[in-house]
């Protein structure tokens, strides 16, 4: 397949264009490129970490200003983890309901 059509000229380029040029938005390419640490490119351990915490953090600053440290560590918890048991039951209780 020529690179001409291939998937990232007509695909991805093309969204990352619509994006920044459109939106305003700043887009990374990092596929195969990330560094991975607190300092890395996006700010993530691992690729397994699918939210970007620390741009997270930032935002639930600049929208949610002067709160102390702890109040924001708790609402990226509540984007972070999660209790597949918990969530299990909760589905059981709305079918037998």
């Amino acid at each position: 397949m020529s690179a001409e059509y291939s998937e990232d000229r007509l695909v991805q380029q093309t969204t990352t264009n619509f994006f920044e040029q459109t939106l305003k938005w700043h887009s990374v390419y990092a596929y195969k490129k990330e560094t991975f640490d607190i300092n890395g490119t996006l700010g993530r351990k691992d690729k397994r970490e699918v939210v970007f915490t620390r741009y997270l953090r930032q935002a639930l600053d600049k929208l949610n200003p002067g709160h102390p440290k702890q109040v924001y560590d708790h609402a990226i918890a509540q984007f972070t983890t999660s209790n597949i048991s918990d969530q299990f039951f909760k589905t059981q209780k709305i079918i037998i309901s």
